[in-house]
């Protein structure tokens, strides 16, 4: 839930302060006019990035980050060639905005994937990190405070 509305805080916050940003990032009108029109589609990714890095962390404690990454791979062979489809061969919505699309689709089919991994997995079954000879310096009793 904390992540869900950080998320979105970040999205209105590029969306909503994209002419801000595009003034801090140049002078010049015409790239001003490019990163005004392409941050919503620059916002469609956050939301799957931000998933998909929390997750992968997830998979990896599971060990079960070989099936994430294949689904991120997967979304990525789908994605690359949507973005160029979209904004290099038919310019929609915008050039740049075509390209943010498709990794924007990307990102969704990883966290997807990552999302079914985490859901999917007997967490009561996992071994704790101290039964598979791991140590934690956190989890280890402090001498010093005696």
């Amino acid at each position: 839930l904390i992540s869900t509305a950080f998320t979105a805080a970040v999205c209105a916050l590029m969306y909503f302060g994209r002419t801000y940003l595009s003034n801090l990032f140049t002078d010049d009108e015409a790239v001003q006019r490019v990163i005004h029109a392409t941050i919503p589609a620059v916002c469609l990714s956050v939301p799957a990035y931000a998933t998909l890095m929390t997750l992968f962390g997830a998979c990896r404690g599971a060990n079960k980050q070989a099936v994430a990454a294949a689904g991120t791979g997967v979304g990525y062979a789908l994605g690359i060639p949507l973005g160029y489809l979209l904004g290099v061969q038919l310019h929609w919505p915008l050039p740049l905005s075509g390209i943010w699309i498709g990794n924007a689709a990307a990102l969704a089919i990883g966290a997807a994937t990552a999302i079914a991994v985490v859901s999917t997995v007997n967490w009561s079954k996992c071994e704790p990190a101290s039964a598979i000879g791991c140590k934690l310096p956190f989890l280890e009793p402090d001498a010093n405070l005696g």
